[in-house]
């Protein structure tokens, strides 16, 4: 599958309409470029807010404002690894 053709490049286009912010996706991501990707993020989020998304309607509230204290990294577990292909069996 190319990067042009991916589940993420797809719903850029059609949440932004815009080769553009794909390219940015692609060159931060061939590029390895953490700013990149952060202002293509950046892009995502703002339009997902001005298009009235179900995405822009939600926000998540961090641990402190659920009154709670933060999990620090070292204590999270590693999740599973999905396989692909892999089938769900009920246990």
């Amino acid at each position: 599958m190319s990067a042009a053709n991916t589940p993420i490049a797809s719903a850029a286009r059609r949440t932004c309409g815009g080769r553009r912010v794909v390219a940015d996706l692609q060159h931060a991501v061939r590029g390895n470029l953490p700013d990149k990707y952060r202002a293509y993020a950046q892009q995502i989020n703002d339009q997902s807010e001005q298009l009235m998304t179900l995405r822009g309607l939600f926000r998540l509230k961090s641990a402190e404002e659920m009154g709670r204290k933060p999990v620090p990294l070292e204590e999270v577990g590693a999740g599973r690894q999905h396989r692909a292909g892999a089938s769900r069996r009920a246990p």
